[in-house]
């Protein structure tokens, strides 16, 4: 109740409830020319809705790099001249960029299911496609997609019948 002493005249009565206020209009006026303004300036063309919700989750960024310390082997180096070092800065930062993409085509899954919707367990998942040599010495892919696969194809506008088309492409190339 204090904090709103600031803004508002409060009337209480003799027990202590509130009665009635009245919004002191100068002070919030005050308040609010003294706040300023932002200006959020973007290489792609979004809404003010859009760009505002990407600057307040900015905080991801950081995420990020504690994700590639922890899970990449970032946290050190381990190299010997500046050339290597370069490198391996440009490797962590194409990857940066590739798992913030998987992240943005995963995050309406994520909203909706959580659990099994992160960027690990979707690439886990993602690591159950693959093609087989089977004893007619051609390559095959051996099981169909799973629903949860098929989402997460989806979430990178690829449709089944196309991973399906360049599967069966590759498997062509590797006989």
């Amino acid at each position: 109740v204090e904090s709103y002493k600031k803004y508002y005249r409060l009337k209480f009565d003799e027990n202590g409830y509130l009665l009635n206020y009245k919004r002191k209009s100068e002070v919030i006026d005050e308040l609010i020319a003294s706040t300023g303004m932002f200006v959020i300036i973007t290489s792609v063309e979004m809404s003010a809705e859009e760009a505002i919700d990407k600057y307040r989750n900015r905080d991801s960024i950081e995420k990020l790099f504690r994700t590639e310390k922890s899970y990449m082997g970032f946290d050190c180096f381990r190299v010997h001249d500046e050339e290597r070092m370069k490198a391996k800065l440009f490797v962590l930062f194409i990857s940066l960029i590739i798992r913030t993409e998987i992240y943005n085509r995963l995050k309406p899954l994520y909203l909706k299911d959580a659990k099994n919707y992160t960027v690990p367990k979707a690439l886990k998942e993602l690591e159950k496609l693959y093609l087989t040599k089977l004893a007619d010495d051609k390559y095959h892919q051996r099981y169909l997609l799973t629903a949860k696969q098929k989402k997460i194809l989806k979430a990178f506008e690829i449709e089944e019948n196309d991973y399906k088309k360049t599967a069966n492409e590759i498997a062509d190339r590797l006989t």
